[in-house]
């Protein structure tokens, strides 16, 4: 599917077939690791966001699964999403972890660690962008996606 060298470049009927398969069932990709559709905030198209369980996420994952989604037992945390550039035909990814800017707030409160204000904001940023590990969890929960 698409040109995947340098990423994926699909044209808008692949994508659209990959949008509608991920759509087709809760539990697409069968190993708790878990795909939901939303609308991104460009031009209203469609985007796939990516959550992870105890059963499937990114190597060196330390952080709880503070979320849910409806009609999925186990707890969940966001990875990231992907979408179509529809100008260039791209996918394009976005790690944003969401767990690990919550624990980091939760020990900053808590008292663990020495930051003032600006630091622990620019903490929260870089831990919002997660790993190496996160975004190759992503991109590889995305490949198996369009097999």
């Amino acid at each position: 599917m698409g040109d995947q060298a340098n990423g994926w470049n699909l044209t808008e009927a692949e994508w659209d077939n990959l949008v509608k398969r991920a759509g087709s069932t809760l539990d697409i990709l069968e190993d708790g690791a878990y795909v939901r559709l939303a609308k991104t905030s460009e031009e209203g198209g469609a985007e796939l966001r990516f959550y992870a369980s105890s059963l499937n996420r990114p190597d060196g994952w330390r952080y709880g699964f503070p979320e849910s989604l409806p009609r999925v037992a186990r707890p969940l945390a966001s990875i990231g999403r992907a979408w179509r550039d529809p100008g260039t035909g791209f996918v394009e990814f976005e790690v944003k972890i969401e767990a690990a800017a919550q624990s980091l707030v939760a020990d900053y409160e808590g008292g663990a660690g020495d930051f003032d204000d600006f630091t622990i904001e620019a903490e929260v940023e870089r831990a919002l962008k997660g790993t190496p590990a996160d975004r190759d969890w992503l991109v590889r929960e995305f490949d198996r996606l369009t097999k």
